[in-house]
């Protein structure tokens, strides 16, 4: 009951909350020492699961007792309401029943039109724009329903409960994966202000500012790594108030909306930091919050940032969203006030730091906007599934008091008072080198199969908590055949590019396998090599580039060979990714290209270029294309020709092995050749993806005739490294496909690969 995995709104924040709750009771009932002893009898020698420890100290299993604290605090709540209930709700007009996260509305200068992000739970968020005047009658679903009762006048009609769904007059979806938000209008009543967070060349992400133009579509980019978000265009429309975050605060700052430069207007520090600026209807001033050593205020300063001053009481209250009421000059705002413990909107009197109560709701009433046009005020009003947006007519009572929903009336319902705590002050030690940091260790299993036949590999990881130096050993044994040998791989991220070491040594000899083919015995052989390279990422708005560059030597010893070779090479690889989406569909290319310059008997290159193309998103038939082709230049040992077949191995890396096209359901060495063409189609499914790929190898350029294809079902599983879990990258694939072509024809073959890498 505590878990955070529900599908329910803010399942997360919600289930933290009532846990941390429920933690309280306990310690209301029997000390704070009581959760210490808890954790000790878990961690202690004797082996104890949660419920144990649990019981052992409370006297009673945890799911009886948050049984009772849930029926204790459904009890406090529904008094609450019911204390509510005879004050009397002050919920304004519903304007539209909406679940999930909805943004912050925003009215349109003109007070024609409202901007608000729309969010669901299953696609992404979208803003979208709304006539703010009641909706007209929808004749067609009447029809339908005089209809529907004609045809079967025992049936009972459906009962509309909420507004009729508001249409969407323009509508901005998601672009790349990343959606926009927080929308504020231009004083053309056109444009729309608004904030997306957006990649840097890092990987790391900031938020940005954006135009939309609602005529035309067109979105342009303001800002470039800034940081800013939370908007709010100035009359003149040349410049914009922000939130500008860095360093763990947020200051309001100046934006130029022409350069994009901005001046920092308000600074905060560790213990001050702000919210949602608003500019006054004559942009000479503007309002925001400000979280001041863990109270939230309402300050008002000049357009410059000067003579900024609170003006609301100090009550001890939080106070925040603060936008201007029109039509009462720069005296009146409209702000979320959290006295009585609900949060409800207030009028604040910046004159007199006077208050007056307009709303009274069981949930939350946040995010105010005014319009223009008549005064009222839009919101949103929190339930148990998200957000509606709900406004106050020009005839809506105010609430004009405060019903204190507190605990010492309603329990764990009510608000509980801020409790000072002494903290003990103790001098910070010396800065002291990263080093090598915290570090773990595990080991992970795993295994291969394919038509050479089966194995099984141990990895030994090593890494840090943050990923800096992470390392990997592994061994591998199996069938003949298969892949036999170990490695060790090391990457060290701390410097750009990213450093990596590795040593292999391994037996592969396919034509001891279960399918052997005739030219699977020029490969068979052992390898003891060694490699560095350097690799690198970066990242864009739609793009991410990854390189890799290193070179690497060692011995091969071909077991057809009395003698050993020395095997040296150069790789250059470059992985390039574009998406474009919109909404929920979109399109990946994705160009990948190898580059080896290398020595086996005789100087030799190798290319190796992949171009896929993925349909990604809902509302588009999945679909999945890609074309490799291969080609080797020059009269190098067979070994490092081409070949077709095989699983990928756990223990070489990829780079030193660029030549091995793997298609586990082939036997290694079907096709060996100087040119290689292969190709893949598949639909993936919400479970697994149906495929039918083929390849062929030839020694004469561009003359493929004998092709080794499959038609199957396989399921790919890719995790990247996660330092704080202390895990590597993990790669896998598995699944069965039926051959199609000699000399494996008719054949189904299940086949699994798997490497795991630091």
């Amino acid at each position: 009951q505590l878990s955070a995995w529900s599908g329910d709104y803010n399942a997360g924040e919600f289930a933290y909350v009532g846990g941390s709750a429920f933690l309280e009771w306990l310690t209301k009932r029997q000390g704070d020492s009581s959760l210490v002893h808890v954790w000790r009898r878990m961690t202690a020698r004797i082996v104890r699961g949660f419920d144990a420890s649990f019981a052992g100290v409370y006297g009673d299993a945890p799911a009886t007792l948050y049984g009772r604290h849930v029926a204790e605090l459904t009890r406090d709540a529904m008094a609450a309401k019911t204390e509510l209930d005879r004050a009397g709700l002050v919920e304004g007009e519903l304007v539209q029943h909406l679940a999930w996260g909805t943004g912050d509305p925003a009215v349109s200068p003109n007070g024609a039109r409202v901007a608000v992000t729309v969010r669901e739970r299953d696609r992404p968020s979208r803003v979208v724009v709304w006539n703010t005047a009641t909706e007209p009658r929808d004749t067609a679903a009447e029809r339908k329903r005089l209809e529907q009762q004609r045809k079967d006048p025992q049936d009972v009609p459906d009962r509309r409960s909420y507004p009729a769904p508001k249409k969407a007059l323009k509508t901005l979806p998601a672009s790349n994966g990343r959606s926009y938000g927080s929308p504020r209008w231009f004083a053309d009543n056109r444009r729309v202000l608004l904030t997306r967070w957006a990649p840097r060349t890092d990987g790391t992400m900031r938020p940005d500012l954006y135009i939309w133009d609602t005529d035309n579509g067109n979105v342009d980019r303001v800002t470039h790594g800034s940081g800013v978000l939370n908007a709010d265009p100035h009359p003149n429309q040349r410049e914009a108030v922000a939130m500008q975050c860095h360093m763990g605060h947020c200051d309001i700052a100046r934006i130029d909306l022409a350069r994009g430069a901005a001046t920092t207007l308000l600074e905060g520090d560790p213990r001050r930091s702000y919210y949602r600026p608003r500019y006054s209807p004559d942009g000479s001033r503007f309002v925001a919050s400000v979280s001041d050593s863990g109270r939230w205020r309402i300050v008002i300063a000049d357009r410059d940032g000067s003579n900024a001053r609170y003006v609301d009481p100090r009550d001890g209250a939080n106070r925040y969203d603060a936008q201007w009421l029109l039509g009462h000059g720069d005296t009146l705002l409209v702000a979320v006030s959290e006295r009585g413990g609900i949060p409800n909107l207030e009028l604040v009197n910046t004159m007199s730091a006077s208050v007056r109560a307009l709303t009274r709701v069981t949930g939350a009433a946040v995010a105010p906007d005014v319009n223009p046009r008549d005064s009222s005020i839009w919101y949103l009003s929190l339930h148990s599934h998200g957000f509606d947006v709900r406004r106050t007519p020009n005839s809506m009572r105010i609430a004009d008091s405060v019903v204190a929903i507190t605990s010492e009336r309603f329990g764990f319902a009510g608000l509980h008072g801020a409790v000072p705590q002494a903290l003990g002050v103790r001098s910070v030690g010396p800065a002291r080198a990263y080093g090598a940091g915290p570090r773990h260790q595990r080991w992970l299993p795993g295994g291969y199969y394919s038509a050479d036949g089966g194995g099984g590999f141990i990895t030994i990881f090593s890494g840090d908590i943050i990923g800096r130096f992470n390392a990997t050993a592994i061994g591998a044994y199996g069938e003949p055949g298969t892949w036999r040998g170990g490695s060790l791989r090391a990457i060290w991220r701390h410097p750009r590019p990213a450093i990596e070491l590795g040593a292999q040594g391994f037996i592969h000899e396919p034509s001891s396998g279960r399918f052997a083919q005739p030219a699977a015995d020029s490969l068979d052989a052992s390898i003891l090599q060694s490699f560095i390279a350097v690799s690198g990422e970066r990242v864009g708005d739609g793009w991410r580039a990854r390189g890799r560059l290193g070179v690497g030597a060692g011995v091969l010893d071909p077991r057809l060979e009395a003698a050993s070779h020395f095997r040296g090479l150069g790789f250059a690889e470059l992985d390039l990714r574009f998406a474009q989406s919109s909404g929920s569909s979109g399109v990946v290319e994705r160009l990948r290209g190898h580059v080896t310059h290398g020595h086996t008997l005789a100087n030799y290159r190798r290319m190796m270029s992949t171009l896929e193309l993925e349909t990604t998103g809902r509302d588009v038939f999945p679909v999945e294309l890609r074309a490799t082709f291969g080609r080797v230049m020059g009269s190098p040992h067979r070994f490092e020709l081409l070949s077709i077949g095989g699983a990928a191995s756990p223990v070489a890396d990829s780079s030193l092995l660029s030549q091995r096209y793997s298609m586990p359901m082939f036997p290694t060495g079907i096709a060996v050749g100087k040119a290689l063409l292969a190709w893949r189609v598949a639909f993936p499914t919400s479970a697994w993806t149906w495929f039918y790929e083929g390849a062929s190898a030839t020694s004469t350029l561009y003359e493929f005739r004998d092709w080794n294809r499959a038609v199957g079902v396989d399921l790919k599983y890719e995790l990247p490294p996660i330092p704080v879990a202390f895990a590597p990258r993990i790669q896998g694939r598995g699944g069965a496909a039926y051959t199609l072509d000699a000399p494996f024809r008719r054949r189904v073959r299940v086949f699994l690969e798997m490497r795991m890498e630091p």
